[in-house]
């Protein structure tokens, strides 16, 4: 069992009450994750004093000390005798119905004898244990070691649908592989991909992200990320067939509002101070249609474009990661997620890079409105997909997201100040005197 390190205090804690019965270690030689080890209990063991065995069927209705249960949240929402029963080493024993695979407990094992198998089929050999990199609700990462350098396995959820159901995740395995096809040097090299169960290998691309370099290499982030969607433009229906839900602006129109008059479905989410802003919601439409009906068309979209999901190879080269939450939509949305998280100084420069990029498509004047209206999209956009995150995770995780979901809010609301600022206080109208 995988020890998060958040929880590795108490978990030492427990290990010194046992006393050997657990244990944490490294899950292998140079790495910072530890694992929980369990071993047997000696036979003449007995319980630290103030300690008592109780029976798993009695967790649920034992009396904690006044503060206990708000550090147990998992008790609060989920049986303690399901979780026994999950861990207790019974393969195929039911989870939580909002759980992920790799809450199996037999899971790993399948995981990983399917990238031994793949590895070995291209007579490449395993070295030691698949490390765990990230897990969580939709997704988990290894690191498996081999003869021939490091490869990451990532296992993705599949069947959870989103909002107006369209199948979310799951389609990351495909889409990787197709984008890589289309630009190999703008993404990591797919070595095998199983999308029935939403596994995928590929190799380590050795990137360094672009966070952690100075500002002036961000500009080297658009232009890949334009590279890949100009590859894709004209090919909504692959797209679409390779499982990418359709998030193009006229369809988004729809996904944030719940009908003609009325707040979008969104609002409801959100704590009354944040969804005030009138005004904003009645612009959602007009600033849709904007880019709806703009110059620039729908291609491929990341949907979680950030300095931290790009990076530099080795050799120079620039490679995006990650593309879980690939989709059919306008390709500004991306480029403002990555842009607005600069300083004001840079931020000018790096929306300069890549439009310059679609510069055939407009003037660029416009093209910047563009990007300014796809500003306050793609922050609720953000809102609507922690939505359906947060729809998708074990009640226990959830609550975890609702702060995550909130800023987004905040971001849209500053996005729309300053589009409102900039192009409708003199006219009152949303898209601006030349185009209404």
């Amino acid at each position: 069992m995988v020890a998060k390190p958040e929880i590795e205090h108490g978990l030492s804690a427990l290990a010194t009450v046992l006393e050997g019965a657990i244990s944490l270690r490294r899950w292998s030689p140079g790495t910072a994750t530890n694992a929980l080890e369990l071993h047997p209990l000696p036979p003449d063991w007995t319980p630290p004093q103030a300690f008592a065995w109780l029976p798993v069927t009695e967790l649920d209705t034992v009396c904690l000390p006044p503060g206990t249960v708000g550090r147990l949240r998992y008790a609060s929402q989920r049986s303690w005798a399901q979780w026994m029963e999950d861990w207790a080493g019974r393969p195929g024993t039911p989870v939580h119905g909002s759980a992920a695979p790799w809450a199996q407990s037999d899971w790993y094992p399948q995981f990983t004898e399917w990238v031994s198998l793949s590895l070995a089929g291209r007579h490449i050999d395993p070295q030691g244990a698949a490390v765990p990199v990230q897990q969580w609700g939709i997704s988990a990462v290894y690191r498996q070691r081999t003869s021939a350098g490091d490869f990451f396995a990532k296992a993705v959820r599949r069947g959870v649908a989103g909002r107006l159901g369209e199948p979310l995740f799951g389609h990351e395995p495909a889409i990787t592989r197709a984008l890589a096809e289309m630009s190999p040097r703008r993404l990591p090299h797919v070595f095998d991909a199983d999308s029935a169960h939403g596994w995928l290998i590929t190799a380590d691309a050795s990137i360094t992200a672009i966070r952690h370099l100075p500002y002036d290499k961000w500009e080297l982030g658009v232009l890949a990320l334009a590279e890949v969607q100009k590859a894709w433009i004209g090919q909504e229906e692959r797209l679409t067939s390779l499982g990418c839900a359709d998030r193009r602006p006229g369809r988004l129109t729809r996904l944030l509002s719940s009908a003609p008059g009325r707040r979008p479905v969104i609002c409801a989410e959100l704590p009354p101070e944040a969804a005030r802003r009138e005004d904003l919601w009645a612009a959602i439409a007009d600033l849709c249609g904007l880019l709806e009906a703009g110059p620039v068309p729908s291609t491929v979209t990341h949907g979680d474009f950030h300095a931290g999901n790009v990076g530099l190879r080795p050799d120079n080269s620039t490679c995006i990661i990650d593309w879980s939450y690939a989709a059919l939509g306008h390709p500004f949305l991306d480029a403002w997620l990555y842009i607005h998280r600069l300083p004001e100084v840079w931020r000018t420069r790096v929306a300069e890079t890549y439009l310059n990029e679609w510069r055939d498509a407009a003037p660029i004047a416009e093209l910047h409105r563009m990007l300014d209206a796809a500003g306050v999209v793609s922050a609720l956009h953000q809102v609507l997909t922690y939505g359906e995150i947060i729809d998708s995770l074990e009640p226990t995780e959830q609550s975890d997201f609702d702060p995550i979901r909130l800023r987004w809010w905040r971001r849209a609301v500053d996005s729309w100040n300053r589009y409102e600022t900039r192009y409708c206080h003199e006219t009152g109208r949303v898209l601006g005197p030349d185009l209404q």
